[in-house]
């Protein structure tokens, strides 16, 4: 390019206001006047300012892979009639320690379903996630719920439902959690269905069988 091409360009750019000029490379020319194209400098800027959203905003939520690999607080009822709570990180839904057999260094928690939807209506993706939960020789079946926070599933929320009670089924449905349950004590092993919904953190809705134990 001349220098006098360039105190050209320079001197139209002086003048430009409210548009812009973008730059095209043809066949390795960069730069020149005729290779230029007028953008709108609002358009430019509205285009910018998109990109720069899209590459800032926040996931979509979360996964059945990532909720399978988080960190989760089973209750269990303990032989002093106390709930025990604890944190274990599952890896691809399952976390087991100690020996095989069940003695008071086993423990599993397994992930049985995963249910994915909005549950606290921000628009992305949380889980509702049924779990089986064995330490010693107490073992129990509970929901918790799974919920996108800047990125990172985090487990907020669980409904516990004590020794002898199944989740035979799990969904989402417009927000809220749907459970089919069985008990064979309670209910002489006829199902019941059950729902509930997240607020303030907490899931709110009938215990199906009272407070049941070991």
């Amino acid at each position: 390019m001349s220098i006098s091409s360039v105190r050209e360009q320079m001197r139209i750019s002086r003048h430009l206001s409210t548009d812009t000029r973008l730059p095209f490379q043809f066949t390795g020319i960069k730069g020149t006047l005729k290779n230029s194209v007028r953008f709108p400098a609002l358009a430019l800027l509205a285009m910018i300012s998109t990109a720069i959203t899209a590459n800032a905003a926040p996931g979509a939520g979360v996964t059945v892979q990532s909720v399978r690999n988080s960190s989760f607080h089973p209750a269990i009822w303990t032989y002093v009639d106390q709930i025990e709570v604890r944190s274990l990180r599952l890896l691809n839904g399952i976390y087991e320690k100690g020996r095989k057999n069940v003695d008071s260094d086993y423990e599993l928690l397994q992930i049985v379903k995963v249910a994915l939807g909005d549950l606290n209506g921000d628009g992305k993706t949380d889980a509702a996630v049924s779990l089986y939960h064995m330490k010693d020789d107490r073992e129990a079946s509970e929901v918790a719920i799974v919920l996108d926070l800047k990125g990172v599933p985090v487990h907020v929320a669980t409904r516990f439902f004590g020794v002898g009670t199944e989740i035979m089924d799990l969904s989402v449905v417009n927000g809220s959690i749907r459970l089919e349950v069985s008990n064979a004590k309670y209910c002489e092993g006829q199902g019941k269905t059950v729902t509930y919904r997240l607020i303030n953190n907490k899931l709110v809705g009938p215990d199906p069988f009272g407070k049941t134990r070991y």
